[in-house]
Protein backbone atom coordinates (compact mmCIF):
# COMPACT_ATOMS: atom_id res chain seq x y z
CA UNK A 1 0.00 0.00 0.00
CA UNK A 2 1.75 3.21 -0.67
CA UNK A 3 1.39 6.37 1.15
CA UNK A 4 0.96 9.91 -0.35
CA UNK A 5 1.22 13.13 0.78
CA UNK A 6 -2.27 15.24 1.90
CA UNK A 7 -1.00 17.52 -0.69
CA UNK A 8 -0.50 15.05 -3.40
CA UNK A 9 -3.90 13.57 -2.42
CA UNK A 10 -5.55 17.57 -2.92
CA UNK A 11 -4.03 17.84 -6.13
CA UNK A 12 -4.31 14.35 -7.52
CA UNK A 13 -8.29 14.31 -6.09
CA UNK A 14 -8.68 17.78 -7.00
CA UNK A 15 -10.64 17.92 -3.39
CA UNK A 16 -10.34 19.59 -0.08
CA UNK A 17 -7.92 18.56 3.33
CA UNK A 18 -11.30 18.83 5.05
CA UNK A 19 -13.01 15.98 2.15
CA UNK A 20 -10.08 13.62 2.96
CA UNK A 21 -10.78 13.81 6.46
CA UNK A 22 -14.11 13.04 6.43
CA UNK A 23 -13.66 10.47 3.77
CA UNK A 24 -11.14 8.26 5.79
CA UNK A 25 -13.30 9.04 9.13
CA UNK A 26 -15.98 7.24 7.22
CA UNK A 27 -13.74 4.48 5.89
CA UNK A 28 -12.76 3.66 9.50
CA UNK A 29 -16.05 3.45 10.96
CA UNK A 30 -17.47 1.46 8.00
CA UNK A 31 -14.15 -1.13 8.91
CA UNK A 32 -15.18 -0.99 12.85
CA UNK A 33 -18.69 -2.04 11.80
CA UNK A 34 -17.59 -4.27 9.46
CA UNK A 35 -15.41 -6.06 12.55
CA UNK A 36 -18.28 -6.06 14.51
CA UNK A 37 -20.67 -7.38 12.33
CA UNK A 38 -18.22 -10.13 11.28
CA UNK A 39 -18.14 -11.02 14.86
CA UNK A 40 -21.91 -11.32 15.17
CA UNK A 41 -21.93 -13.19 12.18
CA UNK A 42 -19.60 -15.90 13.39
CA UNK A 43 -21.30 -16.12 17.15
CA UNK A 44 -24.50 -18.23 14.93
CA UNK A 45 -22.80 -18.79 11.88
CA UNK A 46 -24.16 -23.03 11.64
CA UNK A 47 -27.77 -21.46 12.42
CA UNK A 48 -27.97 -18.95 9.49
CA UNK A 49 -29.18 -21.56 7.06
CA UNK A 50 -26.98 -21.16 4.34
CA UNK A 51 -27.12 -23.12 0.89
CA UNK A 52 -24.85 -26.27 1.23
CA UNK A 53 -23.00 -24.83 -2.03
CA UNK A 54 -22.40 -21.71 -0.17
CA UNK A 55 -21.41 -22.82 2.45
CA UNK A 56 -17.66 -23.68 2.49
CA UNK A 57 -17.19 -20.17 0.64
CA UNK A 58 -19.28 -18.60 3.43
CA UNK A 59 -17.08 -20.08 5.84
CA UNK A 60 -13.73 -18.92 4.82
CA UNK A 61 -14.66 -15.46 3.63
CA UNK A 62 -15.75 -15.49 7.93
CA UNK A 63 -13.59 -17.44 10.01
CA UNK A 64 -10.36 -16.81 7.78
CA UNK A 65 -8.17 -14.40 6.94
CA UNK A 66 -7.37 -15.59 3.02
CA UNK A 67 -7.70 -12.97 0.61
CA UNK A 68 -10.64 -13.05 -1.66
CA UNK A 69 -8.48 -13.92 -4.44
CA UNK A 70 -7.25 -17.42 -2.47
CA UNK A 71 -11.05 -18.10 -1.76
CA UNK A 72 -12.13 -17.38 -5.04
CA UNK A 73 -9.38 -19.85 -6.21
CA UNK A 74 -10.20 -22.39 -3.96
CA UNK A 75 -13.94 -22.52 -4.57
CA UNK A 76 -13.36 -22.44 -8.25
CA UNK A 77 -15.40 -18.89 -8.72
CA UNK A 78 -14.79 -15.18 -9.11
CA UNK A 79 -14.36 -12.54 -6.62
CA UNK A 80 -17.82 -11.49 -7.45
CA UNK A 81 -19.20 -14.32 -6.74
CA UNK A 82 -17.11 -14.79 -2.89
CA UNK A 83 -18.73 -11.04 -2.37
CA UNK A 84 -22.08 -12.44 -3.70
CA UNK A 85 -22.02 -15.05 -1.04
CA UNK A 86 -20.78 -12.98 1.61
CA UNK A 87 -23.79 -10.61 0.89
CA UNK A 88 -26.14 -13.55 1.07
CA UNK A 89 -24.89 -15.00 4.51
CA UNK A 90 -25.35 -11.22 5.51
CA UNK A 91 -28.65 -11.10 4.37
CA UNK A 92 -28.95 -14.46 6.15
CA UNK A 93 -28.12 -12.94 9.43
CA UNK A 94 -30.42 -9.70 9.53
CA UNK A 95 -33.04 -12.21 9.19
CA UNK A 96 -31.77 -14.19 11.53
CA UNK A 97 -31.24 -11.61 14.37
CA UNK A 98 -34.78 -10.10 13.04
CA UNK A 99 -36.60 -13.27 13.53
CA UNK A 100 -39.46 -11.69 16.15
CA UNK A 101 -39.80 -8.82 14.21
CA UNK A 102 -40.04 -10.47 10.92
CA UNK A 103 -42.95 -12.91 13.16
CA UNK A 104 -44.86 -9.87 14.20
CA UNK A 105 -44.98 -8.55 10.38
CA UNK A 106 -45.82 -11.76 8.95
CA UNK A 107 -48.95 -11.98 11.51
CA UNK A 108 -50.03 -8.66 10.10
CA UNK A 109 -49.31 -9.44 6.69
CA UNK A 110 -51.53 -12.72 6.92
CA UNK A 111 -54.57 -10.25 8.52
CA UNK A 112 -54.20 -8.22 5.54
CA UNK A 113 -54.13 -10.49 3.12
CA UNK A 114 -57.71 -12.11 3.87
CA UNK A 115 -58.80 -8.16 2.20
CA UNK A 116 -56.25 -8.72 -1.00
CA UNK A 117 -56.81 -10.04 -4.14
CA UNK A 118 -53.49 -11.17 -4.89
CA UNK A 119 -51.89 -14.51 -7.09
CA UNK A 120 -49.33 -16.62 -5.97
CA UNK A 121 -46.72 -14.33 -7.09
CA UNK A 122 -48.07 -11.13 -6.19
CA UNK A 123 -48.04 -12.77 -2.24
CA UNK A 124 -44.71 -13.76 -2.54
CA UNK A 125 -43.62 -10.34 -4.42
CA UNK A 126 -45.67 -8.71 -1.46
CA UNK A 127 -44.29 -10.87 1.34
CA UNK A 128 -40.89 -10.04 0.52
CA UNK A 129 -41.19 -6.51 0.90
CA UNK A 130 -43.69 -6.02 4.08
CA UNK A 131 -42.80 -8.71 5.70
CA UNK A 132 -38.81 -9.59 5.01
CA UNK A 133 -38.25 -5.53 3.88
CA UNK A 134 -36.48 -6.10 0.49
CA UNK A 135 -35.93 -3.16 -1.80
CA UNK A 136 -37.80 -2.83 -4.80
CA UNK A 137 -34.92 -3.37 -6.92
CA UNK A 138 -34.02 -6.84 -4.86
CA UNK A 139 -37.38 -7.98 -5.24
CA UNK A 140 -38.12 -7.21 -8.87
CA UNK A 141 -34.60 -9.17 -9.93
CA UNK A 142 -35.39 -11.91 -7.64
CA UNK A 143 -39.03 -12.83 -9.18
CA UNK A 144 -37.87 -11.57 -12.86
CA UNK A 145 -40.04 -8.38 -13.71
CA UNK A 146 -39.88 -4.88 -13.67
CA UNK A 147 -40.24 -2.48 -10.63
CA UNK A 148 -42.79 -0.92 -12.19
CA UNK A 149 -45.17 -4.16 -12.09
CA UNK A 150 -43.46 -4.50 -8.32
CA UNK A 151 -44.24 -0.55 -7.27
CA UNK A 152 -48.06 -1.90 -8.78
CA UNK A 153 -48.26 -4.83 -6.70
CA UNK A 154 -47.29 -3.50 -3.94
CA UNK A 155 -49.39 -0.67 -4.34
CA UNK A 156 -52.73 -3.23 -4.54
CA UNK A 157 -51.57 -4.60 -1.48
CA UNK A 158 -51.41 -0.98 0.39
CA UNK A 159 -55.17 -0.71 -0.76
CA UNK A 160 -55.68 -4.14 0.61
CA UNK A 161 -54.50 -2.91 3.71
CA UNK A 162 -56.37 0.31 3.91
CA UNK A 163 -59.48 -1.78 3.59
CA UNK A 164 -58.43 -3.39 6.59
CA UNK A 165 -57.64 -1.22 8.66
CA UNK A 166 -61.31 0.38 7.38
CA UNK A 167 -63.01 -2.65 9.02
CA UNK A 168 -60.87 -3.26 12.03
CA UNK A 169 -59.85 0.65 13.20
CA UNK A 170 -57.50 0.84 16.00
CA UNK A 171 -58.51 1.21 19.64
CA UNK A 172 -57.05 3.91 21.66
CA UNK A 173 -55.24 2.49 24.38
CA UNK A 174 -54.42 5.56 26.09
CA UNK A 175 -54.17 5.28 29.80
CA UNK A 176 -54.95 8.22 31.67
CA UNK A 177 -52.93 8.58 34.71
CA UNK A 178 -54.52 10.39 37.32
CA UNK A 179 -52.82 11.73 40.28
CA UNK A 180 -54.11 11.13 43.76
Amino acid sequence: MARHSLDTITATFDTTKQNIFRAVARLIEDAQTAQETIIKIRRVFNRLNIPKKQYNTAREFFFTSKSLDEIAQQANSTIEDVLKIARCTIKHYQLHANKDAIKEREVEFDKILRYSRAGEKSIQICYDHFVIQDTLTVIAKKHEITKQNTYNIIKRFEEAQIRYEAENPLKNRRRRITKP
